[in-house]
């Protein structure tokens, strides 16, 4: 997560910052294209291929296939 961060992509929250150290390096990781999709073929890369995600937005993205797009899940969050 050194590219990244510790923070959601979509809605911007911080395990770190609510809870304290007992969870600072908290977050879930999404594959921007499910390895089902990518089957055999290349290495997922950690900049392009994934990003942090919180357990709700990370929930949601899942809540169809394929999966909802970071920019879907913000207007969620923000009622864009």
């Amino acid at each position: 997560m050194n590219h990244h961060g510790y923070s959601c992509a979509a809605c911007g929250f911080n395990f770190g910052a609510v809870y304290g150290a007992v969870a600072e390096h908290n977050v879930q990781v999404h594959h921007v294209r499910p390895l089902a999709a990518q089957g055999s073929t290349g290495a997922t890369d950690p900049v392009k291929d994934l990003i942090p995600l919180c357990a709700n937005c990370h929930a949601v993205a899942h809540f169809r296939n394929p999966p909802y797009t970071v920019e879907e899940i913000r207007k969620f969050v923000h009622k864009e």
